[in-house]
């Protein structure tokens, strides 16, 4: 899209063994979407070609807040789903499907692929990094909103204590 070409101008780096095509955040209908609403279940699809032959690739995204602080963290060796024995020419498209449950504001996606070194020392071999994939904005949750960054779904349990005496 032109939105993907006109982000990804904007600090993208990597060695362009594989390459990102495209990335967007859908609704579960699959429409593109700007304003996310606190508890929607939303799709981030990236597209992807691979520009040589390799062994093997990870891949992931990050969610950024307006100061640029990682917020929420996705990839695919955490996933167990990094891509093996992949081929010049070849092209996916990867779905994200998840939740979000964020404070209201303005987020930022970035994307990368990489071969993969040393976890430890993040000594990982860039195809493709590009710092805006796409954006949006958080709505602000109702009647209530949330105070933290991030609202994790909890098992809430209340005893009412009997006193005994």
């Amino acid at each position: 899209s032109e939105t993907f070409i006109k982000n990804v101008s904007f600090a993208r780096f990597g060695n362009g063994k594989a390459e990102f095509l495209n990335a967007v955040l859908l609704d579960e209908n699959e429409n593109e979407i700007a304003v996310v609403h606190f508890g929607q279940k939303v799709i981030l699809r990236i597209a992807m070609k691979i520009n040589t032959d390799i062994s093997e690739l990870r891949y992931g995204y990050e969610i950024r807040d307006r100061n640029w602080a990682v917020v929420v963290y996705g990839g695919s060796h955490i996933e167990d789903k990094n891509l093996a024995d992949i081929k010049t020419g070849d092209q996916f498209i990867i779905d994200w499907k998840f939740e979000l449950k964020l404070r209201n504001d303005n987020y930022t996606i970035t994307c990368f692929a990489a071969i993969p070194g040393d976890l430890e020392i993040q000594d990982d071999d860039y195809c493709d990094h590009i710092s805006i994939g796409c954006q949006f904005e958080m709505a602000v949750k109702y009647p209530s909103p949330t105070y933290g960054m991030i609202y994790l779904n909890n098992d809430l349990e209340i005893i009412k204590v009997i006193d005994c005496n």
